[in-house]
């Protein structure tokens, strides 16, 4: 898959989720089991196009995503102290808070096409 097929892959999978975490009880704890049970997708790695092309997991016992573009532009998803949103997302502690934070991501990654 190219790079630009990857960030449209990924926009696309963040507009569904942020779309039915709006059906949610926004006060909730964010789930992922239950986002993955009713929608079949996730905010973690394995729902990613981008981390499919470019995630190495735990290179020196570090998480890397090497050319990454939104790693490239915001910094490593999930490092502290970077520009990048995804990290918000997870430690999000209600559905309002990741709706927020999930826009931002999303916002960040329509700025790479």
């Amino acid at each position: 898959m190219d790079k630009i097929e990857a960030i449209k892959e990924s926009i696309s999978h963040w507009e569904r989720m942020i779309e039915w975490v709006k059906t949610q009880d926004l006060n909730e704890t964010p789930t992922l089991t239950k986002m993955e049970e009713e929608i079949q997708e996730g905010w973690k790695t394995n729902n990613c196009s981008l981390c499919q092309e470019y995630y190495n997991p735990f290179r020196g016992g570090v998480m890397i995503c090497l050319g990454c573009p939104l790693a490239l532009k915001y910094g490593n998803c999930s490092y502290h102290f970077t520009k990048n949103n995804w990290l918000a997302v997870n430690l999000s502690i209600n559905w309002s808070e990741w709706l927020i934070n999930a826009e931002k991501l999303l916002e960040q990654l329509r700025s790479l096409l």
